[in-house]
């Protein structure tokens, strides 16, 4: 249900082919998949280029792998300058009064600070983020595409080993949107981090049986090996 009314929300301009419906659904759809890239070129596609949501949409989600990507290598201005440029972009189309380009540029901005170890702008930023999803859900306009607010704090706390922050975000993201297989692995990995084996096994247990894309995602190889390492022999000993 959610979906639908973040497709609907997104595409509700007179500018947007029909095809633009499709190609959100296939993109989030991606994204819970853990393929933020494919998202993105999903909706990058020369026949989607007039409209805007989509367009922005694919902005957010470029960037949002980007802006991960810059905090492997230091989060130095040059990794971080796609993020940057798009997060312009989006505060252009936000003062357009466009919730859903506002939403996505707070998210980024988010992101570039967890890059740099900004833990206190992360903090105010994503508090605002998620305030303003929570509000947007509420009037029926669903949240960020393939990515939600929620989910990104999850991520985000969980990439600056704030490991309890991550676990309130992924909660509040459950029971926000429902479970999504990105916040059953967030929670896996929060629990590996806080050396609790029982939750951990849980999560990387229902993400494996819960799974129904390929088995050679990084992350299901990831959970499928965590439960045969350290799940299995915890269940015989009981």
């Amino acid at each position: 249900m959610l979906l639908a009314l973040l497709v609907v929300g997104l595409t509700q301009a007179a500018a947007c082919p029909e095809a633009a419906t499709a190609a959100l659904r296939q993109s989030v759809v991606l994204a819970r998949s853990f393929d933020l890239p494919g998202a993105a070129e999903r909706l990058e596609q020369p026949a989607l280029r007039g409209c805007v949501q989509v367009r922005m949409a694919a902005l957010y989600l470029r960037a949002l792998q980007r802006a991960r990507d810059a905090y492997r290598t230091g989060g130095d201005a040059g990794s971080l300058q796609p993020v940057t440029l798009a997060i312009a972009t989006l505060e252009q189309q936000a003062a357009t009064g466009d919730q859903h380009a506002e939403l996505a540029r707070v998210i980024l901005m988010a992101a570039a600070a967890a890059a740099q170890s900004e833990r206190g702008d992360m903090a105010l930023l994503l508090d605002h983020a998620m305030a303003l999803e929570r509000r947007m859900v509420r009037a029926g306009d669903g949240g960020a595409p393939g990515v939600t607010a929620h989910e990104a704090a999850g991520d985000l706390w969980l990439q600056v080993h704030r490991f309890e922050a991550a676990v309130a975000a992924y909660v509040a993201a459950a029971e926000l949107f429902g479970n999504t297989p990105r916040i059953t692995l967030g929670l896996a990995r929060t629990a590996v981090q806080m050396k609790q084996r029982e939750p951990a096994c849980r999560a990387y247990r229902t993400l494996v049986i819960d799974w129904t894309g390929s088995s050679s995602v990084a992350e299901i190889v990831e959970a499928r090996a965590f439960v045969a390492d350290h799940c299995m022999a915890a269940r015989e000993n009981k």
